[in-house]
């Protein structure tokens, strides 16, 4: 991937941080856990979310909840590919068309997660994302695919 300018960053970051409030504003099921993830590291394609695992995020065992990790599969693959065009105030419409998640290990109540997401592929329709989740000994709790069908209009 090319590098990018600190402008072209800086215009993804801004475009990234306005789309997350406005999905957080409308205070739908997702809300609750995207209000609690920060943006740490982003570039074309790509963004780096993290995240404290709060007590309403866990299951019964004390971990974060894997309906929880799924949702940010979806939610931080598209967010990647907004990051795609960081032309502000532009959102691509997309459905998805395929999710899967790998639970592999666990992240404990009051820990850190860290989601990278990435779009590895961009077809005529098609986009494709990965994600990783890795607790705070760099070990990973999940890995997803999230594949979406994308619209050419821009809203």
């Amino acid at each position: 991937m090319e590098k990018q300018t600190q402008e072209e960053l800086n215009k993804i970051k801004e475009k990234l941080d306005g789309l997350l409030e406005k999905w957080i504003g409308f205070n739908q099921y997702d809300a609750n856990l995207l209000s609690k993830i920060k943006l740490v590291k982003w570039e074309k394609g790509s963004v780096v979310y993290s995240m404290n695992v709060d007590p309403e995020l866990c299951n019964m065992f004390g971990t974060l909840h894997g309906g929880a990790q799924a949702t940010l599969v979806d939610v931080l693959g598209s967010m990647a590919i907004f990051s795609l065009d960081p032309t502000p105030n532009t959102i691509v419409p997309s459905v998805s068309v395929e999710i899967s998640v790998n639970y592999a290990s666990s992240a404990p109540r009051d820990s850190t997660v860290y989601i990278h997401s990435n779009c590895y592929k961009q077809g005529k329709n098609l986009v494709f994302t990965e994600t990783t989740i890795k607790n705070d000994k760099d070990e990973v709790v999940c890995k997803g695919s999230h594949t979406k069908f994308v619209l050419k209009s821009k809203m």
